[in-house]
């Protein structure tokens, strides 16, 4: 979850049947400095824990709590790289 905003009981089921979907608060076309901010972020969120089946993330940007990984700035950092990849920046 990005700036604190946290994820609504449908978008977090959204989520779980699609994680490759697009983020539900998107609104505008990706630029470059989206590619930029993913290249960023995406190393400092990475899965930790003791339990290997429902590691967490190990990135302090979420404050009190570790979210569960993949975050949703790994999932946003993760999706903006493939829509790259593919083409769909410019």
């Amino acid at each position: 979850m990005m700036h604190g905003l946290t994820t609504s009981p449908a978008e977090a089921d959204q989520e779980s049947r699609d994680p490759g979907a697009i983020p539900p608060r998107w609104h505008r076309d990706l630029t470059r400095e989206d590619v930029e901010t993913a290249q960023g972020v995406l190393p400092m969120h990475h899965p930790t824990g003791s339990d290997p089946l429902r590691p967490v993330c190990a990135s302090a940007t979420h404050l009190i709590l570790a979210q569960p990984w993949p975050c949703e700035q790994h999932r946003w950092a993760r999706w903006v790289l493939d829509a790259d990849e593919r083409g769909e920046i410019t």
